[in-house]
């Protein structure tokens, strides 16, 4: 029964890591945004993608309008924006002067007439009577980007990691186990649009072998290759998680395995994080593991600093039981 690759896909998985799908009209969200924009709601980078900021952005002209806070571009939400655009610029094009430059907020013109206490009520309009909104980093809500960290949307990753590996097997009557250290390095890139690539490259080191209860210590080393290839959904969840599907491929020594499954990540200024599950196919036993990394970056920096844990169970060609678990450490740079 061979091991080795099973428990270096355990520790992998949670490096090795791509696939997301279903990609966005091209322009879609682009017109909307820039309509919100027009409108003066603070949407940030008009760039096609639906990101925390263009989501909150959403929610505040859903908000103000009355509708259904979802933070989507919902049909209703759709008709409504181009509603307003309309009875904005019907006479006009968009300019400067019609746009953020020319709103105010009623609170403050109720503070300056002398009725502060009508200030906490008020709404935002524009000075010409048109459907202008404030900027959605100024309004003090739940769920607005006032209280909510940007999205990072950086582009090229480099990783550096340790983790140590255990693998169980058990047959009913034998059970060994397996530890093993993975240093590991990885190169990855995500596109705007969700298109994701990351190599890996490391080595396995096996150091021990415990079979029933009895421990050698042994030293064997193989070298390890990944590749994994993925797009992520353009639009996150309400909480700024993106999700997706994903496929990866690991070889160590002369043993190779698959990984297809799903993922969820989010990705700040401050901190990154991604939790995978899915089906490992290894040449002699299937299973189903999951897997996390989760890192900060003090002061927002490029450099961050956290941890990968990884689990698997499944059952051999054999009609064995095997586990997997694993745990390391991680330097990420994001630029």
């Amino acid at each position: 029964m061979k091991t080795k690759n099973i428990a270096a896909q355990a520790g992998l998985v949670a490096a090795c890591l791509a696939w997301a799908s279903a990609v966005q009209a091209l322009g879609f969200v682009e017109k909307y945004e820039r309509m919100l924009s027009e409108l003066g709601v603070e949407v940030g980078p008009i760039d096609d993608i639906l990101d925390v900021q263009a989501q909150n952005a959403v929610r505040d002209f859903q908000r103000f309008h009355g509708l259904e806070v979802t933070g989507l571009l919902n049909p209703e939400t759709q008709a409504e924006i181009e509603a307003a655009h309309t009875r904005k610029f019907s006479s006009s094009g968009p300019s400067s002067s019609r746009q953020v430059s020319g709103t105010r907020v009623t609170a403050a013109k109720a503070v300056s007439d002398g009725n502060p206490a009508d200030s906490a009520n008020a709404q935002p309009v524009a000075e010409d009577g048109a459907d202008a909104m404030p900027a959605s980093q100024t309004v003090d809500t739940a769920g607005t980007a006032a209280s909510r960290p940007p999205m990072a949307h950086k582009l090229f990753r480099l990783g550096l990691g340790y983790s140590r590996a255990a693998t169980v097997v058990d047959d009913g009557v034998n059970e060994a186990t397996v530890s093993s250290g993975i240093p590991l390095a990885t190169a990855a890139l995500q596109l705007p649009v969700g298109l994701f690539v990351q190599a890996a490259a490391g080595e396995q080191t096996i150091d021990e072998i415990e079979l029933n209860n009895v421990t050698t210590d042994v030293d064997i080393s193989e070298d390890v290759l990944g590749v994994a290839l993925g797009w992520r959904f353009p639009a996150p969840m309400r909480n700024g998680t993106y999700v997706g599907v994903l496929v990866s491929a690991l070889r160590v020594d002369d043993e190779d395995s698959q990984q297809i499954g799903v993922y969820s990540e989010k990705d700040t200024s401050f901190r990154y994080g991604r939790i995978t599950a899915g089906l490992i196919l290894a040449e002699n036993a299937d299973l189903f593991g999951v897997s996390g990394e989760h890192l900060w970056f003090p002061g927002r920096g490029l450099l961050g600093l956290g941890l990968n844990w990884a689990l698997a169970g499944g059952e051999t060609d054999f009609d064995e039981d095997i586990g997997s678990f694993a745990l390391g450490a991680m330097l990420k740079l994001r630029f």
